[in-house]
């Protein structure tokens, strides 16, 4: 299995593990952070800007995963230039999602495959240099891919499983320990898994499918 990071004119592959999970994705991203923590600390306000924070993420583990040294002020630049046509396409798939979840079954799976769309438009439209139009096609295409399970799981259910998880530690924690402090510790942790985490995790999640879609055409 295989990393893939994609530039105008080139590609570039990077050996992993040919164990493909979920919960190993998520691995990665814990493992992300805490290699980085010093170089993330210093701008911990942006990694929970909404939108901004998955087109961060998408070029720093770009040159995580390439093994380059975090060029922060370019990366930042790069960032904040995507984020506004990147805002009309995750758009595009958040109003449809939300209508979908209204309806019973059918509409939640629905849902769920636009969640993972919208998940995969920061990485198409900054690794694969698509269009707004190229980008919303890719991405629901990358939501019907064979290994659409995984990417549910990677963007949907861990996500949800975590944030329950953390609920329930800080009502234990509060009746155990009590103090105001720990409910903002949790909140904190709450919020860094549904945003930056979580932004950290579409990509990975993308590099996995996108190297595995690209090395089985290369065959």
């Amino acid at each position: 299995m295989i990393y893939t990071t994609f530039e105008p004119g080139s590609i570039h592959y990077f050996p992993v593990s040919d164990k493909r999970s979920a919960f190993g994705i998520w691995g990665r991203v814990f493992g992300f952070y805490i290699e980085h923590w010093a170089v993330l600390l210093a701008i911990l306000p942006l990694l929970f800007l909404p939108v901004f924070t998955d087109a961060l993420h998408t070029l720093l583990i770009q040159q995580h995963v390439g093994r380059r040294a975090l060029r922060m002020r370019g990366t930042l630049r790069q960032a904040f230039k995507i984020t506004l046509p990147l805002l009309g396409v995750k758009w595009a798939f958040w109003w449809r999602s939300t209508l979908w979840g209204i309806i019973p079954l059918i509409g939640w799976i629905r849902g769920a495959q636009l969640r993972v769309a919208r998940g995969m438009a920061s990485n198409v439209m900054l690794l694969e240099c698509a269009s707004d139009e190229l980008c919303r096609t890719r991405s629901e295409d990358l939501s019907r891919h064979r290994d659409r399970g995984l990417l549910v799981r990677t963007l949907v259910t861990i996500p949800a499983l975590l944030y329950m998880i953390i609920i329930v530690l800080c009502v234990m924690g509060e009746q155990l320990v009590g103090g105001g402090w720990l409910l903002v510790f949790w909140i904190a942790f709450a919020l860094w898994i549904v945003i930056p985490a979580s932004a950290a995790a579409n990509t990975f999640a993308y590099l996995e499918v996108a190297s595995e879609q690209r090395s089985g055409e290369s065959r």
